[in-house]
């Protein structure tokens, strides 16, 4: 099985958290066809037309694979706090209802009222988790794409390239023309491995009341 990284971007619905994933670090657009059924129907060679998945490198590279684990594990931690502190939350809100008959209208109201801040604040540490996580995945793909692109331009230019395609949006073809594992082995042998940190987070957009 491929191994590809999900990263998290964390909303608070009225049914808690919802964690919506997206593929790392080069988010395609619609359903692309699984890399088991590309390019292997054969075919003739076009000249000049290459083919490159830069999914696959980051998949397949050493370093795409670092990076994969190092992130995953990143948000996974995220993840497992903000799951604790969704369950405090809620038993403390439903031991409030089953002891709301014998407390006072005064400390029922008191502590209605923390827990409410409670889960303000859990909704905006939430939400500043990720962003973090976000600015945290494109700092990483940033740094990646910035190592791939002379690789790739050098590889465009070893094969005697005219036309690069994206290996994502090609049926079938022949697979002398993928240049995915030169590109694999090129950005190996540069480096193998990254170190990174959960980034801050940035801002939330200001919305302006028309």
């Amino acid at each position: 099985m491929r191994t590809y990284i999900s990263y998290a971007l964390i909303a608070v619905a009225s049914g808690g958290i919802v964690w919506v994933a997206s593929n790392w670090p080069v988010a395609s657009a619609g359903a692309s066809v699984p890399v088991e059924t590309q390019m292997a129907n054969g075919g003739p060679l076009i000249p000049g037309l290459c083919i490159l998945s830069r999914q696959a490198v980051i998949d397949d590279s050493k370093i795409g694979k670092v990076a994969n684990d190092r992130y995953r594990h990143m948000r996974d931690e995220v993840q497992s706090h903000f799951n604790a502190e969704q369950a405090s939350i809620s038993s403390e809100g439903q031991l409030l209802e089953s002891q709301k008959e014998t407390l006072s209208a005064a400390d029922y109201q008191k502590r209605s009222r923390d827990l409410a801040k409670r889960l303000q604040d859990f909704r905006s540490d939430a939400a500043d988790a990720g962003r973090a996580l976000e600015s945290t995945r494109q700092t990483v793909v940033a740094r990646i794409s910035a190592d791939l692109r002379p690789i790739i331009n050098a590889a465009y230019r070893q094969q005697h390239c005219g036309l690069l395609e994206a290996r994502e949006s090609i049926l079938a073809g022949n697979t002398d023309m993928d240049i995915t594992p030169i590109v694999v082995a090129g950005l190996d042998a540069k480096e193998t491995t990254i170190d990174f940190k959960l980034a801050r987070a940035a801002p939330a957009a200001a919305v302006t009341v028309q």
